[in-house]
C-alpha cells in the first residue's frame, strides 16, 4: 500500500512538468514576416497577444514544420 501511495505522489509531482509547454515569443517588426523556431508537435496556440494588431491564425500567424511565423505587426507568446 505504501508503495502505491509513493508511486501516485511521484506521478502527481511529475504532472505539472509534463503539462508545461515551451513558450516562444514571436514578433513581427515593421510588418515583416518572421519565423521563430519551436517544437510544433502537439497543440500550438497563442497564449498572449502583445501587439495592438490582432493576431489571426492563418492570416498573420501560423505554423511551419518546426517554427511559427508572424507577419503584419502580430506579436504574441
Amino acid at each position: 500500500m505504501d508503495n502505491t501511495k509513493t508511486l501516485v505522489l511521484m506521478l502527481l509531482a511529475l504532472a505539472p512538468a509534463v503539462a508545461m509547454a515551451d513558450q516562444v515569443t514571436c514578433e513581427s517588426r515593421d510588418n515583416k514576416q518572421v519565423e521563430c523556431p519551436m517544437n510544433t508537435s502537439g497543440e500550438v496556440r497563442m497564449v498572449q497577444q502583445l501587439s495592438h494588431t490582432a493576431c489571426v491564425e492563418g492570416q498573420n500567424w501560423g505554423l511551419f514544420k518546426h517554427s511559427v511565423w508572424v507577419s503584419g505587426g502580430c506579436r504574441a507568446v
